[in-house]
This record gives structure tokens, C-alpha cells and sequence, in this order.
């Protein structure tokens, strides 16, 4: 069976956390270390994304799958788990399906709901760039910006593409990701529920989690807890200090 690549930090209580959609645990090397100055840290690349291996299979259930398959590979019987985004969806699933194995569970910026994936955009401007004559990165973000404003998304998908012997290569398995990308606004109707201490942190600017989720969240989650953040979707990059320190508090209370 396929393993994930991960990263590694720290020691001694797990925790795993997972980046989300065209996201990587390149992301989470700085927060990583910082998480793994109090716990022993494990940031894989979920499949099809980063180091890990592509497939044609991609959904939750097999997201979930895959986590199932490191935790027994890394030993551990119980550990702490954080996603954000597309990762939020797959550690919702994991601990519904897996209550005993979760001691506290973190869902960064995304609720247990459906959502409208609209990704036309994204895809659209990431196969503009000629990526068999592309000379440089610079080429690539100059190609980006005609259709993508925001220099922050713009850096962020760029760190998908990467050097090979003959110039660039897209890490993600983008025809893929794009082709199920409807799969990933789904939510599995469940009445499942994981009763360990949970915490939604949310961005104000986002969207993505709102007042009204409460109700469903605490259906699914009763045990849950509520910080927001003043950023957008990507709170953890926006606002890494306040992230870290709320993150921190909940995980290290008793």
C-alpha cells in the first residue's frame, strides 16, 4: 500500500495535522516546529498533493484511509489532530469514524456542511502557464496574475510547482484534484458523533464558518468549542501567532 510523505517534529503526545486543498506540509514547516517544541508533530502531504503518491482515487473516505494507514505505521494508539480546509473535512470524518482513537480534535476554518467548490478560476489560470516552456518561476507568477489578482493565492499555488531535471513539474495531480473537485465540497450526512474536546477556529473574513454551522456543528460535535481569528481562509498563514497560541491553549488544557 502507498504511504504518505510526512514531516516530522518535536516528541511526546502526537499530533497530526493536515493541510488543505493545493496545499502541502511545506506550509506548516514553521508552525510545525513550533508545535513540536510541546508535542511530537506528524504534517503529511495528503495524496496527490506534495511528496505523496498520486492516485485516481480521491475523496474523504479515502483521505481518511490514508491517516488510518500512517497512524498504524507511526504506532500510535491515541493522538491529538488538527486539519484546516480540505484536511478539516478529512479529520471531521476520521473522528467521527474513529472516536477512540482522537484525544482532542482542532477544524481550522471549515464546518460539517457542503460547499459550492468553485475552483473554475484556479484551474483555469494554473494550466495557462506552459509549464514544458516555462524558464522560471517569475514567468510562471507573471502568467498567474493575469488571472489571479491576489499576490498572496498567487505564492501560495506557486510553491505547487517545482524543479525537475528538465525544468518544472506541478507536484499536485492536478487533472485529478480537478476532476473530483466536487467530491471535496460534499459532506457525508452522518449520525455519527465525537464526544472529545473539539475546536472550531475560524476567520471573521472567511466565510467558510458561520454562526448559523453552530447548531450542526455541535450535533455532530457537542464537546466543541469556538475561536475566530480577524483573517481570511488561510487564518493559519494570515495570523500564525494568534493561531498558534489559541491552538496551543486548547490543546494544553486539561
Amino acid at each position: 500500500m502507498n504511504q504518505l510523505f510526512f514531516r516530522e517534529f518535536g516528541q511526546g503526545e502526537p499530533l497530526i495535522i493536515l493541510h488543505g486543498l493545493l496545499g502541502a506540509s511545506d506550509n506548516w514547516v514553521t508552525l510545525g516546529k513550533q508545535y513540536g517544541q510541546h508535542f511530537h508533530v506528524i504534517v503529511p502531504d495528503q495524496r496527490n498533493h506534495g511528496q505523496s503518491f498520486h492516485s485516481d482515487e480521491f475523496d474523504y473516505s479515502i483521505m481518511a484511509q490514508d491517516l488510518q494507514a500512517l497512524v498504524d505505521e507511526k504506532g500510535f494508539n491515541a493522538f491529538n489532530l488538527m486539519g484546516h480546509s480540505m484536511g478539516g473535512k478529512v479529520v471531521m470524518q476520521y473522528a467521527l469514524h474513529h472516536p477512540g482513537r482522537v484525544n482532542k480534535l482542532i477544524v481550522a476554518d471549515m464546518a460539517p456542511k457542503a460547499y459550492k467548490m468553485d475552483y473554475n478560476l484556479i484551474f483555469e489560470a494554473l494550466r495557462s502557464i506552459d509549464i514544458d516552456g516555462l524558464g522560471s518561476r517569475n514567468e510562471a507568477e507573471i502568467v498567474l496574475a493575469q488571472r489571479i489578482e491576489n499576490f498572496a493565492m498567487r505564492q501560495f499555488l506557486l510553491k505547487n510547482l517545482t524543479r525537475n531535471t528538465d525544468g518544472f513539474e506541478w507536484r499536485p495531480n492536478l487533472a485529478v484534484i480537478e476532476s473530483n473537485i466536487n467530491k471535496l465540497g460534499q459532506w457525508m450526512l452522518s449520525d455519527s458523533v465525537f464526544e472529545e474536546p473539539t475546536l472550531f477556529i475560524s476567520g471573521i473574513k472567511s466565510g467558510y464558518v458561520t454562526k448559523d454551522d453552530r447548531e450542526s456543528i455541535k450535533k455532530h460535535f457537542p464537546n466543541s468549542q469556538f475561536a475566530e481569528l480577524d483573517a481570511g481562509h488561510w487564518l493559519h498563514a494570515e495570523l500564525p501567532n494568534d493561531f498558534l497560541e489559541t491552538t496551543l491553549r486548547f490543546l494544553e488544557s486539561k
